[in-house]
């Protein structure tokens, strides 16, 4: 949580920033100690060692939102167990640099030692995807995925689906505080339907938390379950035998009724051997003479090895079921035969539930075997008269259902009712286990992810393992089973045999409370932008301050690996923002951003990026704050550059906001206006073009020339750039010798923007990487065209400028 952004930048950065000015007021005198927390002392041995201010400030600098949850007795007791070893007289705190939320409390927290915190503003609105797995109700024909979202407060948001790099759907969603109600949503059939497995994530809106917006997913349903048919009646697939109605059912001119694929087969070809069963989950065997012995011992083989069989008798059965006898579920009499009337359920549960809609009482048998269930087997289904009429019992691994009537039409009116299709589908299923649910192959950040083959698989003896980041490991597969122990960071992981690849999702633990940035007041709380003033007022008192304040003991604990989402107080051990105030600006760039209209800021994070980034390519002086400012604030006229950005249309220019940015561009000031919308057409555009009338209507808004100075104020360029090439140019109004106005299309910002892992969020099209880093460049041109003017249109860069387009250098 402590990567919340907070007016541009993270309360992990402010944190550090406020550690490391209090650092930097020790004396040679003090004591202190440093260490990263989480739900662990992120020491080698767990332990606080006494240290320096210079080492504590590089631990600082190293600082950056983790990903594991918050427990601030992992921190605390060692720091009370240093402090007690302490010499008697000195004075001791110990400082948490971080939000202080409340699922960080856990009993232990307390301790006999000063404790101060950070005190944090309002937090900022979050909003978290809390999980993704497949719906209840999720089949391989229609899969759905089911998505909680937990937020801290009521708001519109919209919830994006993604498969790879593809954009599958985006949904509006009605957020309210705490957990929202689940959302289903539809996914599209699997890549490969004999492998019905799904991956990818569920992304909410970019909000202040972006580590905890996202959730990956990857789960696989059975395959559906194969059934083969094997008949011995040549006739058997024709009306009005038992065949052609059961071939409707599993595939006929109205589609599949039933979830099986089936195939059909006569008997001979079992015995020939042109037909196995090692690839399918049941067999039926119907309407046979005999059974020769040879697809008799292929028949036990397969349901003692697992499989499912069903015993459908023809019309003239009976004594054909000898070869079978010994390890059937009933015994079998054919002689004493008798019509029957009726069905009765012996328990309306499993794949008989619903069956009291049925009109049993009107089914007609015209002739039935008898029956007698042997010890172990069971009853699911009598007659009329209440003898048994289908009975199953195991046999080794699987199962074996008897029925004990044919199911054609002329010996009965069963097909032609409406129970047909239930007892054909609910023989079948009696003769397997259960159906399998979806399997989830997911994972938390840190947790290995571990495949096992069964005896039945054939296990491979290596597999790969592909990382989020394009990382790839090879890994030995021993005893049947692989290990993978690197899965350090949220994402989708692909472990490849050779055969097909598995895909495991790993993701941040939600679970203890990590999206939520509200502190809980358990310390006293001190201010991160005046924190070394108020620190040595609470340790020694408002007449030490500025004096040799020796004896203080200054135990920093920064936590760094956080988990990220759900709770606050994680990262640096004090990582947090700082207030409103006004930055101050001296010789340091701000960068300062105008508030027009309801969308001026479709990217609060991506200032402290370029800023960032500015302050490291260049030798300018940055502050890493960024200010919004509407048109009548008076700190427009101290701002040399001052930034538009937007995707629809601000209200009007109204006179009196007209003059002042009129007066600001006079006066020597440069506006950068950057349409992020990304369309070739826009509500923006169109203001954009009335707004610049309005502004200097001496002059006219007109592509930049390709040798314009602003392709060269810092790095030389040779095209315009952007996340998207809408316009092949920049566009600007050239007034008094310079272009205070300076308009772009093609969404310089976007690739600012970044994820919490600090990868780019969104993608630039179609150049990738490359196109990205262009865009990067192009801005920081911006930023120093508005500083520095046209110096680099001098004659004495001329010649330089020339060698390095000769020589090809960036």
């Amino acid at each position: 949580s402590m990567g919340a952004v907070e007016q541009g930048r993270t309360r992990s950065a402010a944190a550090r920033a406020a550690g490391a000015e209090l650092l930097r007021s020790l004396r040679p005198s003090d004591r202190v100690a440093c260490a990263a927390f989480s739900d662990r002392l992120e020491t080698p041995d767990g332990r606080l060692a006494w240290t320096d201010a210079g080492a504590c400030r590089q631990l600082l600098e190293r600082g950056e939102p983790g990903r594991r949850t918050t427990d601030f007795a992992a921190a605390l007791r060692p720091a009370r167990e240093l402090l007690a070893r302490s010499s008697p007289g000195r004075k001791r705190a110990v400082l948490l640099l971080s939000d202080g939320a409340a699922h960080g409390l856990r009993p232990g927290a307390a301790a006999d030692i000063p404790v101060l915190a950070l005190d944090w503003p309002a937090a900022p609105f979050n909003a978290a995807a809390l999980s993704a797995s497949a719906a209840r109700g999720s089949s391989p024909e229609r899969p759905c995925l089911r998505v909680r979202l937990w937020a801290a407060a009521g708001r519109e948001s919209s919830l994006d689906l993604w498969r790879g790099g593809s954009h599958l759907a985006a949904t509006a969603v009605a957020l309210r505080a705490g957990e929202a109600p689940p959302i289903e949503l539809a996914l599209p059939a699997a890549a490969e339907g004999s492998r019905p497995e799904w991956s990818g994530r569920v992304e909410l809106r970019p909000d202040a938390l972006a580590a905890d917006d996202s959730w990956f997913f990857s789960f696989a349903h059975p395959r559906r379950r194969r059934l083969v048919v094997l008949y011995g009646n040549p006739a058997f697939l024709k009306a009005p035998e038992a065949g052609y109605f059961l071939k409707e059912l599993f595939g006929g001119a109205k589609g599949r009724l039933l979830e099986w694929d089936a195939e059909f087969a006569s008997l001979e070809r079992l015995r020939s051997g042109e037909l196995g069963l090692s690839g399918f989950d049941a067999a039926v065997l119907a309407d046979f003479r005999t059974v020769p012995a040879v697809s008799a011992a292929a028949l036990e083989s397969f349901v003692r090895a697992g499989g499912g069989l069903w015993i459908l008798p023809g019309r003239q059965s009976g004594a054909a079921l000898a070869a079978l006898a010994d390890w059937l579920p009933a015994e079998v009499d054919d002689a004493g035969g008798a019509a029957a009337r009726g069905l009765r359920v012996a328990a309306a549960s499993g794949p008989f539930a619903g069956w009291s809609g049925f009109e049993l009482d009107q089914a007609a048998l015209r002739r039935c075997l008898r029956l007698s269930p042997r010890p172990g087997a069971e009853t699911w289904l009598r007659d009329g008269s209440g003898e048994p009429l289908l009975v199953g019992a195991a046999h080794g691994e699987g199962r074996v259902v008897v029925f004990g009537a044919p199911l054609d039409a002329v010996s009965g009116n069963l097909p032609v009712k409406p129970v047909y299709a239930a007892l054909v589908s609910a023989a079948a299923a009696l003769s397997l286990p259960p159906p399998e649910r979806a399997e989830s192959f997911s994972a938390v950040v840190g947790e290995p992810l571990t495949r096992v083959w069964s005896a039945r698989e054939a296990a491979p003896a290596m597999v790969s393992v592909r990382a989020p980041d394009g990382r790839l490991t090879r890994l030995w597969v021993k005893d049947r089973r692989a290990r993978y122990d690197l899965a350090d960071r949220p994402g989708l992981y692909v472990m490849d045999d050779g055969a097909a690849g598995r895909v495991y999702a790993v993701n941040l633990d939600r679970s203890t409370g990590e999206s939520d940035p509200a502190p809980a007041a358990a310390w006293p709380r001190l201010r991160p932008e005046s924190l070394r003033e108020e620190f040595w007022l609470r340790v020694s008192g408002r007449d030490a301050r500025g004096a040799a304040l020796l004896a203080a003991a200054a135990l920093l604990l920064v936590e760094m690996v956080l988990a990220a989402p759900r709770a606050a107080a994680t990262l640096l051990l004090g990582l947090l923002l700082a207030g409103p105030a006004a930055a101050q600006e001296g010789d340091r760039f701000v960068w300062t951003q105008l508030k027009l209209g309801p969308d001026w800021d479709p990217y609060p994070t991506a200032p402290a990026e370029a800023v960032s980034y500015l302050a490291a390519a260049t030798s300018v002086l940055v502050e890493p704050r960024r200010r919004a400012i509407a048109a009548d604030d008076p700190a427009l006229l101290r701002s040399p550059l001052v930034i538009l950005a937007g995707r629809q249309a601000p209200p009007p220019l109204d006179a009196e906001t007209a003059r002042r940015l009129g007066a600001y561009l006079a006066a020597g000031g440069t506006i950068w206006i950057e349409d992020v919308s990304g369309g070739a057409v826009s509500p923006f555009d169109r203001w954009v073009r009335c707004a610049a009338a309005q502004l200097l209507p001496d002059a006219a808004l007109e592509p930049l020339d390709a040798d314009h100075v602003v392709y060269r104020t810092f790095f030389l360029l040779r095209a315009p750039a952007g996340r998207v090439l809408v316009r092949g140019t920049l566009e600007g109004v050239s007034w008094g010798g310079r272009t205070p106005l300076i308009y772009s299309r093609n969404d310089l910002l976007g690739p600012w923007v970044k994820d919490a892992l600090g990868r780019p969020l969104l993608p630039c099209l179609p150049g990738g990487e490359a196109q990205c880093h262009e865009a990067r460049k192009l801005a920081i041109n911006v930023i120093m065209y508005a500083l520095t003017g046209s110096y680099k249109a001098d004659a004495v860069h001329q010649p330089y400028l020339l060698q390095k387009l000769r020589s090809g250098l960036p």
